[in-house]
């Protein structure tokens, strides 16, 4: 009888557990895997991004005729590359390993990741206008966060690079539109000064180009020494190095953001310097850099916006194509030893 007690007592206590068990998973809503988070649409379908702030901030991306652009800034061409890893790491959600937190409708204000109370909201909208959303929380532990996709229950805590998602619109704007190839500049123009690019002659055959050596620098067909044409002292010895060295901080170009300064000049600027560069297939670029204060920006012939430049790329292009160091005052004396 004793026996027959204590077998039921036992029995009792296990099925208390399993109520238990059962009760506490329902509410908690752990789950093997995270399909709650399954985007249910092809990427290479999607062509519209919109991410919201709890700030207010917002930015909206828009998909036309292959290009990806931001519709907050006048459709300005956007930065792919940037776009395609943000995408990448949503797709990645579903098979990141996620711990399910919680299912209640309390658990989304208190984790931030409600309708209405949230850290992100990131929408994705397809060819067919079909539309999914996804909420960023609060960070539980470094690299984390808790996530819901929008009208689904389950709430996960995820690894995810949330800075990812910013919603302002100058960190998705492609700041390299600028940049023009190095070797597609032909002629540079400061002022009176114009430097060309002399082709060095080579000896063409059926099979190569025999490159030649030259000051101890081996010169293909498609690049070439500078001359200077028109300068104000056409016996100044030009630096080749400096002379070339103009041609990648084009190349290297980048704006910080679209400026809020009009065409009208409205806000009083003084021009440091115009650079028009003349490229192979015929097209010519004008820059100018304008100052006000510590600010400068930069105007562009092939575009109608108003760039900033940081301080540093600024002021690096301007010494470049500064007399000091393009015509360098004292001529090296060669070693006659």
């Amino acid at each position: 009888m004793k026996l027959n007690i204590k077998s039921l007592a036992i029995l009792l206590f296990a099925q208390l557990l399993v109520a238990i068990g059962i009760f506490y998973g329902k509410q908690i809503g752990i789950t093997p895997d995270s399909e709650s988070l399954v985007i249910n649409q092809p990427f290479e379908e999607v062509i519209q991004i919109s991410i919201t702030s709890n700030d207010d901030s917002s930015v909206k991306l828009l998909l036309q005729d292959n290009k990806w652009s931001v519709a907050n800034e006048n459709n300005f061409p956007a930065d792919s590359a940037k776009i395609s890893n943000f995408l990448d790491s949503i797709s990645s959600l579903s098979s990141r390993p996620a711990s399910a937190v919680a299912v209640t409708e309390g658990a989304r204000a208190r984790f931030k990741v409600s309708d209405i109370e949230f850290s992100k909201q990131i929408k994705l909208t397809n060819t067919a206008n079909i539309t999914e959303v996804l909420f960023l929380g609060s960070s539980p532990a470094l690299d984390r966060v808790h996530i819901r996709k929008g009208g689904e229950n389950t709430i996960f805590s995820v690894k995810f690079p949330t800075y990812e998602a910013s919603s302002s619109s100058s960190n998705w704007l492609d700041k390299t539109i600028l940049q023009v190839p190095s070797d597609s500049v032909i002629q540079i123009r400061i002022g009176e000064t114009i430097l060309e690019r002399k082709v060095e002659s080579n000896i063409n055959t059926a099979e190569n180009t025999v490159v030649q050596e030259i000051s101890g620098l081996k010169l293909a067909e498609d690049l070439a020494s500078w001359q200077t044409i028109n300068s104000a002292e056409p016996s100044r010895l030009l630096n080749q190095d400096a002379a070339q060295e103009i041609t990648k901080q084009v190349e290297r170009l980048r704006f910080t953001n679209l400026s809020n300064d009009d065409k009208n000049n409205t806000v009083v600027s003084e021009e440091v310097l115009e650079l028009i560069l003349q490229l192979k297939d015929g097209r010519e670029i004008k820059y100018i850099i304008s100052k006000s204060g510590d600010a400068y920006n930069l105007r562009a012939s092939n575009w109608d916006q108003i760039f900033s430049l940081g301080s540093y790329t600024a002021e690096r292009l301007i010494e470049s194509v500064s007399d000091e160091v393009l015509f360098p005052s004292e001529t090296p004396i060669l070693n006659e030893e």
